[in-house]
């Protein structure tokens, strides 16, 4: 099975980085992309296949070397990744790749507060999945990161309320309740249709059978990792450049005049690499806020980067992000650094 895109790829990269990152949280976001993209399985030509396919099992094995070459100040040299890749083509093959999220080999890696990471993996990859009834950007942008219905007139949808919702659903689930808990007067900015379309897919998810024999920490865990696919997708699926003097959207079709000359750059990581940034940070707020790490901070926040300002809100930015001001009223944002940082790559 092949399978392509930022909705896919995202939450695979961010959740290998995330495992490599609490091996110790005080490392820089540079060194484990560089460990990521060191450690990698070469596909090719790099400007086809840019670092390759990564690998989490063998940046893991090399991580303490990589460690050393850091901190003497050296650039991260590893030997070359030569494990063979396996491929899938079947429907069947399908369960196999999921079902490695979850094979115990993977149980290891909980935290000091005991997150199960893969139940959180799997929470992130499974609005791409069929059977959770909600693939595809434009059918479902509730849970792809996109501002618009675009199959009902475009309709708002507020991203930041969509995951506000879904993050207070996975505590009540972490609390032994279900979505029902939590009502639509709780979530400022959430429509009536998002409402329901989130709820529906809640409903559906109480109905399989892996969903069931969760404990309460891993169905919370589940569901903050669908919640984390809709953040990080708002970096793909809603975001502007700037380009001969005129701001398009990042779009997943070719368009010269958008200076877009290959297929899915939206979905391309290097492609306006500071979306990227955004969105491992967007990620890192998510997990961090399942640790408890965050009980202080208001859910929206974990849109925004609150260290290093110059970097993530230049006063020219490589991206902005459609309607982030408005739905970030909609949701009554009060903090005066995050809604002045909004309005820096806020694009109407």
């Amino acid at each position: 099975m092949v399978t392509s895109g930022t909705s896919m790829a995202v939450p695979h990269v961010v959740g290998a980085a995330s495992l490599l990152w609490q091996k110790d949280t005080s490392k820089s976001k540079d060194f484990i992309k560089d460990l990521l993209e060191e450690s990698a399985r070469n596909l090719g030509d790099k400007e086809s296949y840019g670092n390759g396919l990564i690998d989490y099992e063998y940046a893991e094995k090399q991580y303490t070397k990589a460690e050393e070459q850091y901190e003497q100040g050296q650039d991260i040299e590893l030997k070359d990744n030569t494990k063979t890749i396996k491929t899938y083509n079947n429907s069947s093959d399908e369960n196999k790749v999921s079902g490695t999220w979850s094979a115990k080999g993977h149980q290891e890696y909980l935290t000091e507060n005991n997150v199960n990471i893969p139940a959180m993996k799997d929470g992130a990859v499974y609005p791409d999945k069929d059977d959770s009834g909600v693939p595809g950007m434009t059918e479902n942008p509730d849970f792809h990161g996109l501002y618009e219905r675009r199959h009902s007139g475009n309709e708002e949808v507020n991203y930041l309320a969509s995951y506000r919702f879904m993050i207070k659903i996975g505590n009540e689930y972490g609390k032994g309740k279900t979505y029902t808990s939590v009502s639509k007067a709780d979530i400022p900015g959430l429509t009536d249709t998002s409402y329901s379309r989130i709820r529906s897919m809640m409903a559906n998810l109480q109905k399989k059978s892996f969903f069931k024999n969760y404990s309460n920490a891993n169905k919370k865990a589940f569901v903050f990792g669908v919640a984390m696919h809709t953040s990080t997708d708002t970096f793909a699926h809603s975001t502007y450049r700037y380009y001969n003097g005129t701001w398009y959207s990042i779009t997943h079709a070719i368009n010269e005049k958008k200076g877009q000359y290959k297929k899915n750059e939206a979905d391309n990581s290097k492609f306006v690499p500071e979306r990227f940034d955004m969105a491992y940070r967007a990620e890192r707020n998510t997990l961090y806020r399942y640790q408890g790490k965050r009980s202080d901070v208001a859910v929206c926040h974990d849109f925004h980067a609150a260290n290093d300002p110059d970097k993530y809100y230049p006063s020219n930015p490589a991206f902005k992000v459609k309607r982030i001001s408005k739905y970030g009223t909609q949701v009554h944002l009060s903090d005066a650094n995050v809604i002045a940082h909004f309005a820096t790559i806020n694009y109407n």
